[in-house]
């Protein structure tokens, strides 16, 4: 059904292979500075 489509085989070799992803350390440090930047920032204006 799909002969005319057909081009060739698929070399292994040329295929690159799956690595696994792994994110950067920033992105978990710096949201949670954030977070803990506005929690000191509440607490220090609620004393006030």
């Amino acid at each position: 059904m799909m002969d005319k489509y057909y081009i060739g085989e698929i070399d292994a070799n040329t295929v690159p292979t799956k690595r696994k992803y792994v994110p950067p350390q920033l992105q978990f440090l710096v949201p949670l500075l954030i977070l803990g930047l506005a929690f000191a920032v509440r607490t220090y204006t609620k004393k006030e």
